[in-house]
């Protein structure tokens, strides 16, 4: 049996674009608030949108809570 292989190389995060809205959002909730919420449905981008959040804010600290399902 003859097969193809392909190596694709991919960069570990994919390019962050489109978000800009909700990154102002964010800035303006933490501004002088000890805590933000960040809630949706799943799938949406919760994660990857506060992970390039916090990558650009170095003195903030963020918890993650995942509830059951």
């Amino acid at each position: 049996m003859a097969y193809t292989r392909v190596l694709l190389t991919l960069p570990a995060v994919a390019e962050f674009f489109g978000r800009d809205a909700q990154l102002t959002a964010l800035d303006d909730a933490a501004r002088g608030n000890a805590f933000v919420l960040v809630t949706g449905e799943p799938g949406v981008g919760r994660s990857r949108l506060l992970a390039h959040w916090l990558k650009h804010q170095p003195k903030l600290k963020a918890l993650s809570i995942t509830a059951p399902r």
